[in-house]
This record gives C-alpha cells, structure tokens and sequence, in this order.
C-alpha cells in the first residue's frame, strides 16, 4: 500500500489551534498584561489547555517517535524524522513558547493577581493552583533541555535571563510545590474554571504531593540525600490513591474538541490510522512477559506471526506491521498528566530501592491491574498474568528494577515523555540506536530552539543531544 505524503508536512501545523473541554475559554492570543479585569481562573485554564495540546500533538507525537515507544514507519518525514534524531525548529521553537511566553507569562500573571491585595481579597487557592501549574511544566522544560531560564524567566526586566542548572531548578521546584501545597486552603472557595479537578483542593494537594514524588524520583540518582525525603514520602503519603485524583485534561468525541492525534487522523486519513506504527521494542517487550495489553494497544497487519512491531528509522509495511490502535489513539482520549498507574510504579520503585521488596512487589502488581483495568482486559486475564512475573522479594536489585522498568514501559504507551524520563533513568526496555541515527548514541536531550539562542546571550553551548543530563549521570 502506497500513501501520498505531500501534504504530511502540515500535519502538526494543523492540529496546534487550541483544544478545550469548554467554549467559553480566554483568547490565547491575549495579552494578559494588556488585558483589563482578567479573571485568573481563566489564566490558569488557558495554560492547562496549551501544555495539554503541546504534549498531545508536537512533543507528543515526536516524542513517541524519538523515544522507541511508537515507530513511524516512514510514514511521513514529520514522523520519521524525530525518530532519526532530527528535530524540527517547528517543535522546539513551539513547545519553547508554549511553555515561556505563553504557559509560564499566564501562570505569572494569574499568580500576581491572586495575591495582590489592590485586586480585591486574596485568593489563596487560585494562587496554590498556579504555583503547582508552574512547577508541572518548568520540570517538564528542563526534562526536555536540561539546563533552561527559571529563576529569571517571566521577568519583564531581563530581556535574556540567564540559564539555572538543572540540579538548581529541580530544588527550586520542590521548595515552589512545599509553598503551593501549604497555601492551598479548603475553606477557601474553589477555583470553578479548572480542566483536572474542578477545584477540588484535596486533589490538588495530593496532585502536587505526587509530582514532588516524581522530582524526587528523578534526582535521587544524581543526589541520594533526597533518598530521605522519599521514604518520608511513602510514609507520610496523602498522594494521588485513586483513578479519581489522577490528573487528566479531557478531550471529547465532539467537532473542534477532538483528542488531536486522533484529529490528525481524522483530517488526513478518513479517521484511519496510517500513520502510528507499533514499535519493534515495545511490541518484543510486551511479548517477552506474554502481555494481554498486546491487542488493545495494536491492531495487527497480515504478518502470520501475529503482532509485529516496526524497527525504529525503517520503513513499515503497511500490509504486514502493526499500527497503534484507536483505543489509544481515539477521539475522547484524554491527555493523562499524572495518573494513578505511574504513582503505584514510582513507589513500587522506591519501596523497591529504598523500602520493602515485599511493598514493592505489592505496589507493581497494583500498577499492572490498574493500568490493565483502565484499557479494559478483564480480571481473570489479569490475575493470571500477574501469576507468570517474579515476585520482586526474590529479584536481585538489577532484575527487580529491569522488571519494574519494563513493565512502566509498557503502561506508558500513551505517556512518552514520562517514558523517555523513566528511560534515561533506568535504561530499560534495552534500546538500540535507530536506523539512519543522526547522533552516536540514543538521544537524552531536545536541541534548544534558534530563536532563543540567537536572541539570548546568556544561552549555553549546545550540548550534543546524546549527552546526558544532570539528573541522568
């Protein structure tokens, strides 16, 4: 089967108008600081709708790609290319001012507002909100490019701020979410305009307990003091327990509010997936443990053999390789932020490293049941692949976190830029360097975008992109 490409090219382009879950949301293109009588709810709404977007279609489609986690097939070059380790200016340079000018300058503002006693009483909650909103995307900045603008970014004063180290950003992050999660006040009112929890302080609090669990998780390799403060974690708990206090951002099976992956599908492939391979490595991982996610996540091609995955930077077929199925690339598939899945792995993780083994194996097999309940396989399908995995009190430290890493791996399916930061942490899955690589090694960072470096002083040296980050060493 032979595709048309001509026109791949704009794909992404036409999928970045801003998705939401409402009609009544604020022009993105608004200046907030020429804009009298802002609500700041709005602010905060506005940025959880432009990270949501950003994450599904430009970083998340390349992402997938780049990580191993999807293969393209040399279905299009927009695919293909990140794959190969060829970024375009197009997804740096956007997700760079999704997150800057435009996230970050609105969280600012939506914080200044919410404490500032000339703009009426103090509103504690919208305030915490912003606080946890601005930790969430400067740790998935740095998680992108290592070392970027923090502690003088957004400062009208400072045309170039200069460059934090990761190390200092990832610190500074902790102490933002310890100050968010102490101003949160549940006798406050509740911020009514919110995309994850509709202004439930509770599940905030743990929503933000949970991502300073995972900034934790990150740095502990490259500093083990903060061993201390995950144990204290896992004991103290009050982080997300449950599917309903998993933060998610709702697409809708309903015109212009369409999940944009599936959107692209729906514009360029009459709603057919001709796009989306399935990957070599995460089709042979999930085969290696028998897995019944198998046929949920892919649909097959003809290949007698059943499933067969793509080898990342070579071509499908179309006929006989298996492509990502519309179970997760669908209309109403929301954009999972933080989901209960990945909080049981990361304190399976940390029970198993700095714990219990017996909480850890208890914790992974938790993870596995959620993570399979959520993609509809049935419990006695369940029940009976968690009878064929090793239990983690028996595993040396190397198998258990193989073990716990692969099988996060395979949660992650529609999660790739946790999953590439759980990779450059454990390195598993074992991946190889893709066909007709641009770099010696497998990627560990995004380039920084031209326009910033030409127009900053302050930006650093360009890393080669297979160099690891701080947190990774």
């Amino acid at each position: 089967m032979k595709l048309n490409k001509t026109f791949i090219g704009i794909l992404l382009l036409s999928t970045m108008a801003l998705v939401s879950c409402k009609k009544d949301w604020l022009d993105v293109n608004q200046d907030p600081e020429t804009t009298s009588n802002v609500d700041p709810e709005f602010l905060i709404y506005t940025a959880q709708s432009e990270y949501a977007t950003n994450r599904t279609t430009e970083i998340g489609l390349s992402g997938s790609m780049w990580t191993q986690l999807w293969a393209s097939g040399a279905s299009a070059s927009v695919f293909r290319n990140p794959e190969r380790y060829i970024f375009s200016v197009f997804t740096t340079g956007n997700t760079w001012r999704n997150h800057y000018p435009n996230s970050q300058k609105n969280l600012k503002f939506a914080i200044d507002i919410a404490e500032n006693p000339e703009s009426g009483p103090a509103k504690p909650n919208i305030a915490a909100q912003a606080k946890v909103m601005r930790a969430l995307i400067f740790y998935t900045t740095t998680m992108l490019w290592g070392d970027v603008p923090y502690s003088q970014a957004i400062n009208s004063d400072i045309d170039a701020p200069k460059f934090d180290r990761q190390e200092d950003i990832l610190n500074g992050l902790l102490g933002e979410l310890d100050a968010a999660i102490a101003q949160f006040d549940p006798n406050d009112v509740n911020v009514a305009n919110d995309h994850y929890f509709a202004g439930n302080v509770p599940k905030w609090i743990a929503f933000a307990k949970s991502l300073k669990f995972r900034i934790l998780m990150t740095m502990v390799d490259s500093d083990p003091s903060k061993q201390s403060e995950i144990q204290a974690m896992l004991a103290e708990g009050g982080m997300i327990s449950s599917n309903a206090e998993a933060a998610e951002y709702g697409f809708y099976n309903e015109s212009g509010h369409y999940n944009p992956n599936w959107n692209v599908l729906n514009t360029f492939a009459g709603g057919q997936n001709l796009f989306y391979f399935a990957s070599e490595v995460t089709v042979e991982t999930m085969k290696k443990y028998n897995d019944p996610r198998l046929n949920i996540y892919f649909f097959p091609g003809n290949d007698t053999t059943g499933i067969r995955g793509v080898e990342p930077g070579t071509s499908g077929d179309y006929d006989k390789d298996a492509r990502i199925s519309l179970n997760v690339v669908r209309p109403d598939a929301p954009e999972r932020v933080f989901t209960y899945t990945e909080q049981l792995f990361l304190e399976a993780e940390a029970e198993f490293r700095f714990g219990s083994a017996v909480n850890a194996d208890a914790k992974m097999r938790a993870a596995i049941t959620n993570s399979m309940q959520y993609w509809g396989v049935d419990q006695t399908a369940i029940d009976a692949y968690l009878v064929t995995l090793p239990n983690l009190a028996t595993q040396t430290p190397a198998q258990g976190l193989q073990l716990i890493a692969e099988q996060h791996w395979i949660a992650s399916i529609d999660k790739p830029i946790e999953a590439w930061t759980n990779w450059r942490r454990l390195e598993f899955p074992a991946l190889s360097l893709p066909d007709g690589a641009t770099l010696g090694d497998i990627v560990r960072r995004l380039p920084y975008p031209p326009d910033e470096v030409n127009s900053n002083p302050n930006a650093p040296t360009q890393p080669s992109l297979d160099t690891k980050m701080w947190f990774d060493k």
